[in-house]
């Protein structure tokens, strides 16, 4: 569910779904929808259809909606105007969109952050099993687990640059040096191994490099 989007307004889409079939005008939407929430389904990417450019979108819904009479002062009383339609659309803005109203990206999550080095799955398994190898990647869960001695330790599952899954066991000493914490990216250094043949990697070290917290997510 989009934030800010209520289970009627959902209704109402179902609705002209299936009387349109798909649909083609923004006129369809402005007759039964309140601009506001026009607005959030334009900047999470739901109307594409009508045109891939958002900020075309939004001009396009200014000018359609009931706020037109007021348009033509407010272009030339406003500085600078806040749509502006000739603006290219960039996709780390819309997946930042996807993580404030959604809770999670469509596209690869490392979109949302600063560029950084290739060290993936694949080229750490070019190495011998048992090398010690470094990938980037992206936290996705843990599974907490107790020893029979009361210490702490988790299995986890992150996807790589390329969006390939794997999974990492942080014994207990490992995990006390190097905790995770919280949605983002991480350094993960260890050795891999196949378990069922599946790659699995023996945490070593595991610093974070940039949090999901840390975002401006604000579009």
């Amino acid at each position: 569910m989009i934030k800010g989007l209520t289970r009627q307004t959902g209704h109402i889409l179902a609705g002209l779904r299936e009387h349109y079939t798909c649909l083609q005008d923004m006129k369809q939407l402005i007759a039964q929808i309140s601009p506001t929430r026009i607005d959030l389904l334009i900047e999470v990417g739901a109307l594409r259809a009508l045109d891939p450019n958002r900020y075309r979108l939004f001009f396009e819904r200014l000018l359609q909606s009931g706020a037109r009479r007021h348009l033509q002062i407010a272009i030339f009383e406003a500085d600078p105007y806040l749509h502006k339609p000739d603006i290219p659309d960039d996709p780390r803005s819309l997946s930042r969109a996807h993580l404030r109203l959604l809770g999670f990206t469509i596209d690869s999550p490392f979109m949302l952050f600063d560029p950084l080095p290739q060290r993936t799955l694949k080229s750490a398994l070019s190495n011998k099993i048992g090398a010690a190898v470094t990938i980037l990647a992206y936290y996705i869960l843990e599974k907490p687990v107790t020893t029979e001695h009361g210490a702490h330790m988790c299995f986890a599952t992150w996807y790589d640059q390329d969006l390939s899954f794997f999974d990492s066991v942080h014994f207990p000493g490992v995990l006390t040096r190097y905790p995770l914490s919280g949605q983002g990216l991480y350094q993960v250094e260890g050795r891999i191994a196949f378990e069922h043949g599946y790659p699995l990697l023996i945490v070593q070290t595991c610093r974070p490099q940039q949090f999901i917290s840390d975002l401006e997510v604000a579009s």
